[in-house]
């Protein structure tokens, strides 16, 4: 692109533009109401704040592109810098997308962790208009698609608590079977004619794998989507054709097992399976794959909180393979699937037109902020 295109912005170091600071433990903080980030997102909430003002965080160690853009106040654990940013030079959110278009992934300096330091991210070069309303401008482009991306996912998040919901009706609180008989059982009163079950006979894990080729432009029409964290929570779009990759469809469900979101549970996304997840086989003909997800999804929040490992964290199939749960009649089980379906097709479509938005926003972003694209300038 000509030169002259580019007269009126500038160059600057990142050094320049923020201050990187790193995240703390959280362990000894008192529950409240605000969020704990790590490197996969919200891990809890708490009573302290690490910073009171708006902050772009960048990952230290494990997903290095899942890039969060936070209002205050939060706290950062130590897997996650947060900036403390200098709002005469450089608009938070204009900087927040531009550090998109730099692929800190490929910049790791770790071995067995993906690693970031604050002596690479320092001396990133970030080229931007010299006028904050031109930044504003070109933020505001992209804002506007990523607030509709959120607002599907919202949606898509409500119609899976909603499923939730009914799930807990039905199969732990039996509100549906109370007028019936009850029996014993070793984990006490279920309705008659139901089974405790474990998951150890009805489950099984197949771990993923890292492709040999991740392409970072592709569309889900060419290539498979290479599902990490990143990528099933919609912050970033990659791509691999490798036939060798562990595949999932619509129907199948997805473990984080390594890092900071083991435990972490996903349904419905067709793809290529990263090597920090796995996805869960169901063995079993007498359970379908809603219900199966839902069992798991009610034990989230435990196998979450008892993972193994010290440095990274590891979700423990050993805990999860002994968890039991109660197994209706398959009358039961239909009348269940029968009725959360209507709400996974709702999902499944906001999720298409979710990863349409993320194909548009990555096409505009590098145009944009290079100045290949201008935008006209109006305020927020």
């Amino acid at each position: 692109m000509p030169k002259d295109k580019l007269t009126n912005w500038k160059c600057k170091k990142l050094s320049e533009l923020c201050v990187i600071k790193y995240g703390k433990d959280h362990q000894n903080l008192n529950d409240g109401d605000i969020p704990v980030y790590g490197s996969g997102g919200i891990m809890r909430y708490v009573d302290t704040a690490i910073f009171d003002k708006k902050s772009v965080l960048i990952p230290r160690k494990g997903t290095l592109g899942n890039l969060f853009l936070v209002n205050p106040p939060f706290w950062t654990v130590d897997t996650l810098f947060w900036t403390d940013i200098n709002t005469k030079e450089v608009d938070i959110d204009f900087l927040f997308y531009n550090l998109h278009t730099k692929k800190l992934a490929e910049l790791n300096v770790g071995t067995a962790v993906p690693s970031l330091t604050t002596a690479l991210l320092n001396d990133l070069e970030i080229t931007l208009p010299n006028t904050l309303l031109e930044q504003e401008s070109i933020a505001l482009t992209l804002s506007c698609l990523d607030d509709k991306i959120e607002l599907n996912a919202q949606m898509n998040k409500t119609l899976e608590e909603m499923a939730q919901a009914i799930f807990k009706s039905w199969f732990v609180d039996f509100d549906p079977f109370k007028d019936g008989e009850f029996e014993d059982s070793e984990l006490g009163k279920i309705p008659k004619g139901w089974k405790v079950g474990k998951l150890s006979d009805h489950i099984n894990f197949i771990k993923g794998k890292k492709p040999t080729v991740i392409k970072h432009e592709a569309t889900e029409e060419t290539s498979l989507l290479y599902l990490t964290i990143g990528v099933m929570e919609n912050k970033e779009q990659l791509f691999t054709n490798d036939i060798n990759s562990i595949l999932c469809t619509e129907k199948d469900i997805i473990m984080v097992m390594d890092g900071a979101s083991s435990g972490r549970l996903y349904l419905g996304i067709n793809g290529a399976i990263s090597s920090t997840c796995s996805k869960i086989l169901n063995s079993s003909t007498d359970i379908d794959q809603y219900t199966l997800f839902h069992i798991l999804k009610e034990y989230e929040s435990y196998i979450m909180l008892h993972t193994t490992g010290s440095a990274i964290p590891h979700t423990d199939k050993g805990l999860i393979l002994n968890l039991n749960f109660f197994l209706p009649p398959q009358e039961v089980l239909k009348d269940f699937e029968k009725t959360v379906k209507p709400m996974y097709e709702k999902i499944k479509a906001l999720q298409k037109e979710i990863n349409k938005l993320i194909t548009t926003r990555d096409y505009l972003l590098p145009k944009l902020m290079s100045g290949e694209i201008r935008v006209p300038l109006e305020k927020k």
